[in-house]
């Protein structure tokens, strides 16, 4: 099907890649999610099962905030959708769960990622004095499919095993299809890859990250009856190099657990004010049920 559709598919990439530039407004969001769902309709995406495994996510610590008691304190946002905005893989006012996952690469560390996801004030210039982040670290204890979109180069020399998976999946696209029908597969998911670690400075990314996770969700769930829990995409923050996870909230409700949470502290050294110290300031606590109490949490001045 692919190999004579692909006059349609660059003509339906190059509308999308038009909407970039284009203003955000419901009219065009939806034009987004609908040439997605045409694409995706013909072309096979990756998609892998997620294995048991710790991923970590992050709430920024205001000085004046208590300190989180409830699992629903630092899982998706379902108190206050009114003020999610549009992100990079969520709709305005639409809760998902991101998260930081662990590489092969010793010289990422999958929590300092988490940091800078949270708190992305931590790489600006100047940053800023004290910032701290309470880390929940979460347990996927049911197997999951997430769509993978990990085809950047910049992420996979530093992730062999995760190389090789890609590869082997083009491989196996190459095998199937036309030399023109693969070109056109692996020339959209790097697109879609390289645009989900991309900063802008208004995010003109999201006006099509966002509704093309929404258009997999959408496309696997009706047409497949076999649903997409997630997607799998480089760091922006870190250039890459890390490793990111949205999770859907049925994914958060069904699959996974809340197993440990500490409290990191981030100081920014002066008077050079271009590095920063990160560190524990409180034990790390395992998590039984819904309810935990932190301990062992030093105040800034001590």
């Amino acid at each position: 099907m692919v190999n004579g559709e692909i006059t349609r598919l660059k003509e339906i990439f190059e509308r999308v890649k038009e909407l970039l530039f284009l203003p955000l407004s419901d009219d065009n969001y939806n034009k987004a999610f609908q040439a997605f769902y045409l694409i995706i309709d013909i072309i096979p995406l990756m998609v892998n099962k997620l294995p048991a495994m710790q991923i970590v996510r992050g709430r920024p610590r205001r000085q004046k905030d208590e300190l989180c008691t409830n699992k629903s304190d630092l899982s998706y946002n379902w108190k206050y959708r009114k003020d999610i905005k549009l992100g990079r893989f969520n709709q305005q006012g639409e809760a998902v769960f991101y998260a930081s996952m662990p590489t092969e690469s010793k010289a990422v560390d999958y929590i300092l990622t988490c940091a800078l996801e949270c708190c992305k004030e931590l790489t600006t210039e100047y940053g800023v004095d004290l910032q701290e982040i309470t880390l929940g670290g979460w347990i996927i204890d049911t197997p999951v499919d997430v769509v993978n979109l990990c085809f950047d180069d910049l992420h996979l020399t530093g992730n062999p095993d995760l190389k090789e998976a890609v590869e082997s999946y083009l491989r196996a696209i190459r095998a199937n299809f036309s030399t023109e029908a693969a070109n056109f597969i692996e020339e959209f998911l790097r697109y879609i890859s390289e645009l989900s670690r991309t900063t802008m400075g208004n995010n003109e990314c999201y006006k099509l990250t966002s509704p093309f996770f929404c258009a997999v969700r959408y496309y696997y769930d009706i047409q497949l009856k076999q649903p997409v829990y997630g997607l799998l995409y480089p760091s922006a923050m870190t250039l890459a190099k890390g490793l990111n996870i949205v999770l859907t909230k049925d994914a958060v409700d069904n699959f996974i657990q809340l197993d440990k949470v500490v409290i990191y502290r981030s100081i920014l050294l002066k008077p050079e004010r271009k590095t920063y110290k990160i560190d524990k300031c409180s034990d790390i606590i395992k998590v039984v049920g819904n309810e935990f109490s932190i301990t062992g949490y030093t105040y800034p001045h001590d």
